[in-house]
């Protein structure tokens, strides 16, 4: 008894998560990769006819046609059967370095854009074209034979493959094919215009490199970071990258601070998986909200080639992420990322007037989804019990570990808290006038739940131990009772989505 798969099946790629970026990605994978694997023998025929690699989309809205054309190596009879085959492996000499993973790309995209395409390409070392058209409603009535045409074509050293598309079953608007520029312009950065050109009709495709404000020392605000250790589940996954911060009032704005540039790029051999205008955010860097300086000023790139990649090229697993995730949150903390991404100058205006909405709207959601009425409803303990508390978590701390703060009159003596996770949120005490002392519980939810990053989280209670003590110096309230409250209320549970 067979297993069969009937080429009905194909109709499922129409469902398939595309945009039209990702799918001319697909497309643009294919070129690119022919290029990689004839790359000695093509750039010498390139040199000769003076040309350099080039993808080319031509979008006709009137006719409703889109046709991508390139001059890279060419399609064989041979490779063009194995890619049209459903579930056949390409072999390649280097796999795991390959663009391509499922062999579905070029027929997913092309089932997802058209009803009726056609494939015309010439390999440079042969002396005959190919040409193919396929309509889909014949797929779907089971036809899985599709002669080809063949015919002469003595241009030596000569290659090219088009794909053109007819009966599209999207529209696209001038905001799609605008996303489509960028998307494709942020995926291919790496190569766009050194080894790769992309025309959209006659516009060549540029990426405008990041412009990244400056450390203290006038060095570029860069770190970069590269492991080989990054470990969840027994496979060891190098990660390699960097984490910057963009400079909000450089001469050139356009690839400046702007929520659009922010956010980590995610690389899988040289190419963009989840790249700006909708990069990364790292839960474990950006949990201030969308309108924040972080969010609008931290960026960065991670080359991740061992990453589980989605089926259409858009994502990675959420294993993998939730690794990098820990991994990046690691990094950002364990550097002065934070302090240059909340710095700005007196004159600059970062946030946009969207962005006090989206944060509202961050807030709103957290609490819609969040056990914060329970919390609430629960009795405050007496002042003896919460003193007694506030007692142990002083007495149990290492008092080795001190940070000191100085905002005159105002002396801070901070010891963070690794190791006690039940320790109230911020134990307080003032032994003398203008002398504070606190425990901080650096475990605690609010911040393990990245509801905060921890820059906002030291910032956050050093305020608020100096409005403590200008109260009760004033004798106007004591706010151990607060402190318990917001104790508990800092520990609402926030659902996953």
């Amino acid at each position: 008894m067979k297993i069969r798969v009937g080429v009905s099946s194909l109709k499922n790629y129409q469902r398939m998560t595309y945009s039209l970026a990702s799918a001319l990605g697909e497309l643009v994978d294919n070129s690119y990769q022919a290029f990689i694997d004839n790359e000695k023998q093509l750039k010498k025929i390139l040199k000769k006819n003076k040309e350099k690699l080039e993808v080319r989309i031509d979008y006709d809205v009137k006719k409703g046609t889109l046709t991508v054309t390139d001059n890279s190596a060419g399609i064989t009879k041979k490779r063009l059967e194995e890619a049209l085959f459903v579930g056949n492996e390409i072999h390649r000499d280097n796999p795991l370095e390959s663009l391509g993973l499922y062999n579905v790309g070029m027929k997913a995209a092309a089932i997802w854009l058209a009803d009726v395409w056609s494939i015309r390409t010439k390999r440079f070392d042969e002396d005959k074209e190919l040409e193919l058209q396929i309509i889909n409603d014949d797929l779907w009535a089971g036809k899985d034979e599709f002669i080809e045409q063949e015919k002469i074509n003595q241009r030596k050293n000569k290659s090219f493959t088009i794909i053109h598309f007819e009966e599209l079953r999207h529209k696209f608007t001038k905001r799609n094919i605008d996303d489509a520029k960028d998307f494709l312009q942020s995926m291919y950065r790496r190569v766009l215009n050194k080894s790769l050109i992309i025309k959209w009709g006659e516009e060549i495709l540029e990426w405008e490199d990041y412009q990244l404000t400056t450390k203290d020392n006038g060095s570029e605000a860069k770190w970069p970071f590269s492991t080989q250790g990054m470990d969840g589940d027994g496979k060891r996954r190098e990660v390699r990258g960097w984490i910057g911060v963009l400079d909000s009032y450089s001469d050139n704005p356009s690839r400046g601070a702007k929520a659009v540039n922010a956010g980590i790029a995610i690389f899988r051999n040289g190419r963009g998986i989840i790249t700006q205008p909708e990069a990364y955010r790292a839960p474990s860097i950006f949990a201030s909200g969308r309108g924040s300086l972080v969010t609008q000023r931290v960026v960065g790139e991670v080359d991740f080639d061992e990453s589980e990649v989605s089926f259409e090229k858009t994502g990675i697993s959420t294993f993998d992420l939730n690794l990098l995730n820990h991994y990046l949150g690691g990094h950002y903390s364990s550097h002065d990322i934070g302090r240059y991404a909340n710095r700005r100058a007196a004159t600059e205006e970062v946030v946009d007037e969207t962005a006090d909405d989206d944060s509202i709207a961050d807030a709103q959601n957290v609490l819609k989804e969040s056990n914060l009425s329970d919390k609430t409803k629960i009795p405050i303990p007496p002042d003896n019990i919460i003193k007694k508390r506030i007692e142990r978590t002083f007495a149990s701390v290492d008092k080795g570990k001190i940070i000191n703060f100085s905002s005159k009159p105002y002396k801070i003596e901070l010891y963070p808290e690794y190791d006690n996770e039940s320790a109230p949120f911020c134990a307080y005490n003032s032994p003398k006038k203008n002398l504070i002392q606190a425990v901080l519980n650096m475990h605690h939810r609010y911040i393990s739940q990245n509801l905060v990053n921890r820059n906002e989280y030291f910032t956050f209670v050093i305020l608020m131990i100096i409005a403590r003590y200008k109260i009760e110096s004033d004798d106007r309230l004591s706010m151990d009772n607060y402190f318990e409250v917001l104790d508990s209320v800092l520990k609402i549970e926030v659902k996953s989505k």
